[in-house]
């Protein structure tokens, strides 16, 4: 049986986004003039190295642009913990007894999603997504503190 989905579906696949990452972004469209079109959904990638992290709104428009994501490291031996205040994400990364940052991309991502689905339906937290940037992120890398930063790229 011919493989359905699109062309495009199936080269994000072979370059290691997960299923999920490669339907969002087969479905982005591109307006003539640049890169960045109607329907096109706001983003925002965090960390470095194995670290990385593509948030992204899971609805296309403007609106994800209004999403921000901070990460917070602060005291000694703390939990790693995920809110929302009014669309503003809040990471505060788990630390050791000597307050360095012990999260990595792969806890955030767990923690996160963990979070959002104890959420009410219709809470902004379910309204962005993270992912591992793959290929080139493993989740290894220890996340760092992160001013409150928008997603962005949607118009």
């Amino acid at each position: 049986m011919a493989d359905r989905r699109s062309l495009k579906y199936r080269r994000l696949r072979a370059r290691g986004l997960s299923p999920r990452l490669a339907r969002l972004w087969e479905n982005r469209t591109f307006a003539p003039t640049g890169p960045q079109g109607v329907g096109n959904r706001a983003s925002l990638v965090t960390g470095t190295g194995n670290g990385r992290i593509l948030w992204i709104a899971r609805t296309p428009g403007t609106t994800g642009n209004g999403y921000t994501v901070r990460f917070v490291v602060s005291g000694n031996n703390t939990p790693l913990t995920v809110s929302n205040v009014a669309g503003a994400i809040t990471v505060n990364l788990a630390t050791n007894g000597s307050g360095v940052a012990t999260s990595t991309a792969v806890d955030v991502v767990q923690a996160f999603k963990r979070s959002a689905a104890q959420q009410q339906p219709g809470a902004a937290l379910s309204y962005v997504w993270p992912e591992l940037v793959r290929p080139g992120s493993d989740g290894t890398g220890v996340q760092v503190a992160l001013a409150a930063t928008n997603l962005a790229g949607a118009v």
